[in-house]
């Protein structure tokens, strides 16, 4: 509790979005979520996500995660 999260971007052409703020859902269980806005994930490809976690003055960044966007259904 007390701690601010925030979700950066990286796009298939290796630009870095962000910071996204994020909301704490259950802070105690370390969960938080983002709801990502269609114009954000707007090109086809292999992203990856990573959240930024500052407590009491900590920066804590997690590891890259990488997920797809599929293109629009023909």
């Amino acid at each position: 509790t007390g701690g601010a999260v925030s979700l950066y971007l990286l796009d298939p052409d290796g630009n870095v979005g962000g910071p996204y703020a994020a909301t704490l859902s259950s802070p105690t269980a370390g969960v938080a979520h983002y709801q990502v806005a269609t114009t954000i994930l707007d090109e086809a490809g292999d992203w990856k996500r990573q959240w930024k976690v500052v407590v009491s003055g900590v920066t804590l960044w997690s590891e890259q995660i990488p997920f797809s966007v599929l293109g629009a259904a023909a």
